[in-house]
């Protein structure tokens, strides 16, 4: 993650027609922080304290790190994800090893899992409750933020696409979080009567 800090830092040189100040006494979260004001200073044309992916054009180096540094992908950079770049890139590889849990608990093993991946999702996958796993499918799949997922959003769930109707209790043509919930206690209890099965 240096990388970025480099990227964020050269930034600040990009701006120095500004009256921010950078010191050699200054720490990286500080040079972070001013590239961070001067960013929004600079870019943020609507004043609403946050950057869109339009504003930040005009920033190839932002640009190209603009979905890594969007910690909760709502496809605005705000002070803390700019100060903090290292803060989106963190939660969004927690995400990924956690949705890899996810596919391997629900029989959906992307193909570029390697053994020793599955192995460690294996273990992850087993501390991991319902509640967590659908925390999880809703901070990957629901695009809008809205509390629902759709079928177009669970496209890519197929297990749980095809089970979208009897998950779908109030018949609103969407799951929330109680039902997924739901999805996923049922589907640990059928891993758990195999498991008991097996051990006879």
């Amino acid at each position: 993650m240096k990388k970025q800090f480099i990227l964020l830092s050269s930034l600040f040189f990009l701006l120095s027609s500004s009256i921010e100040v950078i010191s050699q006494s200054d720490s990286t979260s500080d040079i972070n922080s001013k590239v961070a004001k001067l960013s929004l200073r600079m870019w943020d044309k609507n004043g609403d304290k946050k950057l869109s992916k339009e504003e930040a054009k005009k920033s190839e180096t932002i640009t190209s790190k603009f979905d890594l540094m969007d910690a909760d992908s709502d496809g605005y950079l705000s002070f803390s994800e700019i100060a903090n770049p290292d803060a989106g890139y963190n939660k969004k590889k927690a995400i990924k090893k956690a949705t890899v849990a996810d596919s391997e608990s629900s029989g959906e093993v992307p193909v570029s899992v390697t053994k020793d991946s599955t192995e460690a999702s294996k273990k992850v996958s087993s501390k991991r409750t319902p509640w967590d796993k659908t925390k999880t499918v809703f901070a990957v799949h629901d695009a809008d933020k809205n509390g629902k997922l759709t079928r177009e959003e669970l496209a890519k769930r197929t297990t749980i696409l095809k089970k979208f109707d009897k998950y779908d209790i109030n018949k609103d043509d969407a799951l929330v979080k109680s039902e997924v919930v739901v999805y996923f206690e049922d589907f640990q209890k059928k891993l758990d009567s195999r498991k008991a099965a097996k051990s006879k």
